[in-house]
């Protein structure tokens, strides 16, 4: 691990997959490469920094925003947008899930710009 600072707040230190992120993003050019980064570092911050509340999904969400191989990160994207799109329709209309159903489509918001950014990054 190397220390990073400027590409991220709040500082952490560069982990092994994160340096074919960075390359990868940088490939994309400067305002798609940006966006990439900072959505895919956003995602993995927010799933490392706060406990699992929801286990039926959040694990393969994690597994799809940590991926570093575009084709692979695209496969994960759809699994867990299976997932998510399951878990929705048995709890959608529940009182007591309102907080799941937010956090789920707060999910899916950030999993479609990680896809639309991926998909770009192929295409390059």
């Amino acid at each position: 691990m190397t220390g990073a600072c400027e590409v991220r707040s709040p500082c952490r230190p560069l982990y092994e997959g994160d340096e074919k992120l960075l390359r990868e993003s940088s490939a994309l050019g400067p305002s798609i490469g940006r966006a990439f980064l900072v959505l895919a570092l956003s995602v993995e911050v927010a799933m490392n920094d706060y406990p699992v509340l929801y286990p039926k999904w959040q694990p393969q969400l994690k597994a799809a925003t940590n991926e570093t191989d575009p084709t692979k990160r695209l496969q994960r994207i759809l699994e867990v947008e299976g997932v998510l799109w399951r878990r929705l329709n048995r709890i959608l209309g529940s009182r007591s899930h309102r907080a799941e159903v937010h956090a789920i489509e707060d999910a899916m918001d950030d999993l479609e710009a990680l896809k639309r950014i991926t998909s770009q990054s192929r295409a390059s």
